[in-house]
């Protein structure tokens, strides 16, 4: 289903798409390469370094506690890359962005999130990512009917960060 952009004021966008999981792994990953690898680099460290410190306190250092702990890490890695597509919602997406507010109706939920929620929005490319806290707003650029409504939403999106004395990303 592709999405049209409305501006029904100019205090208020609405978008309606429905995002596929295809996208959802394409933006996780391309946050990983953004980053978030550096976060794991911490986790192997403390969860190693934890290990380490248990052995010496109890005298011995024994491969096993290290297999065990790089398990793990193994098993925390792939648990939070399978959980954007575990928690994956198909239905139908309607993202209504104001000066005050995003608010997005999936299915029969709705959530309304103030700017001052929103870490960071940006253009990635293929979506534009508005990154709050605990999850991520994807609107794929097919969403849009063309490249310049895609570019006033972006705009508008950023402009209303911004606005909060937010920064606004890419």
């Amino acid at each position: 289903m592709t999405a049209q952009l409305e501006s029904a004021r100019a205090s208020e966008i609405v978008v309606q798409y429905r995002l596929r999981r295809d996208e959802v792994w394409n933006e996780y990953w391309i946050a990983w390469r953004r980053g978030n690898w550096r976060y794991w680099q911490l986790v192997v460290v403390a969860v190693l370094g934890a290990t380490f410190l248990k052995q010496m306190s109890d005298g011995s250092l024994d491969p096993q506690g290290f297999a065990d702990a790089a398990l793990v890490v193994a098993v925390l890695f792939i648990g939070l890359a399978l959980y954007p597509m575990l928690a994956f919602k198909p239905e139908r997406r309607v993202v209504k962005l104001t000066g005050e507010r995003i608010e997005t109706t999936i299915g029969a939920k709705t959530v309304r999130r103030s700017w001052k929620d929103v870490a960071s929005v940006r253009d990635a490319g293929t979506c534009i990512a508005i990154m709050a806290r605990g999850s991520a707003l994807l609107v794929p650029n097919r969403a849009f009917k063309d490249v310049s409504a895609r570019m006033e939403f972006l705009r508008c999106a950023q402009h209303w960060h911004q606005a909060r004395g937010l920064r606004a990303d890419g």
